[in-house]
């Protein structure tokens, strides 16, 4: 799962938004900021070691968060940790 992360938010106050937030205070994601030319910068959201570690072990996880259905992610990875 290395590399699969999730850049967008349909509002900037969302509830993906929201529960990424959770899930880095969990210690499952991480928000990585990369500067790019011209002063821009890329914001990504990653899966850490704990993350990783639990994602590879289950399919519809791996799936949902390919995806980026961050709700259903939350919920379930929720009931794992």
């Amino acid at each position: 799962m290395g590399g699969d992360y999730i850049t967008w938010f349909k509002d900037e106050n969302s509830e993906s938004r929201a529960l990424l937030y959770k899930l880095e205070t969990a210690g499952i994601v991480k928000l990585f900021s990369e500067k790019k030319e011209g002063g821009f910068y890329n914001h990504k959201w990653e899966l850490t070691k704990k993350g990783k570690d639990i994602v590879d072990k289950d399919k519809l996880l791996q799936e949902l968060w390919k995806k980026g259905d961050i709700v259903k992610f939350y919920d379930l990875i929720s009931k794992k940790i």
